[in-house]
């Protein structure tokens, strides 16, 4: 691969997914001509991409690469793929393969694009988009100025999700997933030379990619083990089991969480509307208060992890306390779609059953005395049949659960010995209140007796379940 001042023109195979679509934006403000391809779907990334004026093709075509590349030579132009939409195997990355321009996974491009910058490497099971954007956030708050790639359609106070700064620093979010089914298992932020790497959580996920819980923590501990010997980890122990698994690293690493045994504890917090308020203690001393505006305790461990890492870069917990609360959070993390009357319409991302609880316990305990109404949307075949029991037992929160079907991942091919029923029928054995639904129209049915007048309805899971709001705005006007 040439060097990346070399190249003129960055074409994204896939331009639609939320990683590539900051790394695209991230391209253009370096100056290149960017464009790409996805299918005709619609994404919440089309707005800003639409705004950022990047253009792109519905519909994989060899034509389009001739028609993108027309006027550049083979050695100023680049191509940029994911795993999904068929990977290193899609038409046109073969046609870009024969044709002699250069080609790189997604995973890979992001990683020469900051080769020079200080990478603040955010990771983690969960939680991991908030926090990176909380770093961003603040450091960008805090006149730093940094870099960031953010897997999200936005951030409500930076805007775009992926932006080149002129500062030292770059704050990307980094995956464990595979780089490419079909060609490369490396897991994605391995491509990465982390100076600063932060681990929210650690627990079994993408069971397509991983075939145990301890390949998942080998995965992170090569992250630790990459994290340069000048720069430092930072994780959170509140599970005991990372708390083993990370102990032969304990000398580099600065832990955190609401367990005694880290070197940050968080101490207890007042959960109150519109604001949560916690304190942080190290060495015998306190801090605080710090007062975040978004709602649960693992927001207030992300703001943790955010508080730790600027501290990393300079920046004084008190310094940084000052814009905490200003940040605002992420699109699709527990986001505001619609008030009507007293009823509240939420939509969140959250697609793992730890997630799912730790949603519905911020749901519930800023709104302690509303009725909850969750729609959930499984996400993958292999994560639903994987975790099933776990899904069975996250809902307890919620007074009534609508399960609609699985969203299937473009990575994977579908499983008929798993399906939305079978969860309905997990669910129900600790839940009284669950049901399949196939439509929005028949969710609306189904729960227009129960509707009360302070209800809060929140769409869950990392599919296209917050497009069924289109139609509860029409149904609900």
């Amino acid at each position: 691969m040439q060097s990346i001042e070399n190249i003129e023109a960055v074409y994204f195979v896939g331009i639609k997914g939320v990683g590539m679509t900051a790394l695209a934006l991230i391209y253009k403000e370096m100056g290149k001509n960017v464009g790409g391809v996805d299918s005709n779907e619609v994404f919440l990334t089309d707005e800003v991409l639409r705004k950022n004026a990047i253009s792109y093709c519905h519909g994989f075509d060899k034509k389009n690469i001739d028609s993108f590349f027309t006027g550049y030579t083979k050695t100023k132009g680049l191509v940029v793929f994911t795993g999904a939409n068929g990977g290193r195997n899609n038409l046109e990355v073969h046609y870009v393969l024969k044709k002699g321009i250069s080609v790189l996974s997604h995973a890979e491009a992001l990683a020469i694009a900051f080769q020079f910058k200080k990478q603040i490497v955010v990771s983690g099971t969960h939680g991991k988009t908030t926090t990176s954007a909380w770093v961003a956030h603040l450091l960008t708050k805090l006149g730093k100025h940094p870099s960031y790639a953010i897997g999200a359609p936005s951030i409500g106070t930076l805007g775009n999700p992926g932006h080149w700064g002129t500062g030292a620093y770059a704050v990307l979010e980094g995956d464990e997933y595979i780089t490419d089914p079909s060609s490369d298992p490396t897991p994605r932020f391995h491509y990465l030379n982390p100076f600063l790497t932060v681990i929210t959580s650690i627990e079994y996920d993408h069971p397509d990619a991983y075939r145990t819980l301890d390949d998942v923590y080998d995965s992170f501990i090569t992250l630790i083990k990459k994290t340069k010997k000048e720069g430092s980890v930072i994780a959170c122990i509140d599970n005991d089991l990372t708390a083993i698994k990370l102990k032969p690293f304990e000398k580099q690493i600065t832990s955190y969480g609401f367990s005694d045994r880290g070197d940050i504890q968080v101490l207890p917090t007042d959960q109150q509307e519109p604001e949560t308020t916690f304190f942080l203690k190290e060495k015998g001393r306190t801090f605080g208060p710090f007062t975040i505006r978004l709602a649960g305790l693992h927001n207030v461990l992300n703001a943790t992890a955010a508080l730790i890492a600027v501290r990393a870069c300079g920046i004084s917990f008190e310094a940084a306390s000052a814009h905490l609360s200003s940040f605002t959070g992420t699109k699709r993390r527990m986001e505001v779609v619609r008030i009507r009357g007293k009823q509240l319409f939420l939509d969140d991302y959250a697609h793992h059953p730890t997630e799912i609880r730790a949603l519905l316990q911020a749901v519930k305990s800023r709104y302690p005395n509303r009725p909850i109404i969750a729609l959930f949307q499984p996400h993958t075949y292999s994560r639903t049949q994987a975790l099933l029991g776990e899904f069975g037992k996250s809902f307890q929160m919620a007074d009534i659960v609508g399960i609609a079907d699985i969203f299937a991942s473009k990575r994977e091919e579908k499983n008929p010995s798993i399906d939305a029923k079978r969860l309905v029928r997990e669910i129900a054995k600790h839940h009284h209140a669950v049901f399949y639904v196939h439509d929005a129209d028949e969710f609306l049915e189904k729960i227009s007796s129960e509707m009360q007048a302070d209800a809060i309805l929140i769409t869950v899971g990392a599919g296209d379940i917050y497009r069924w709001h289109e139609t509860f705005s029409q149904k609900l006007p």
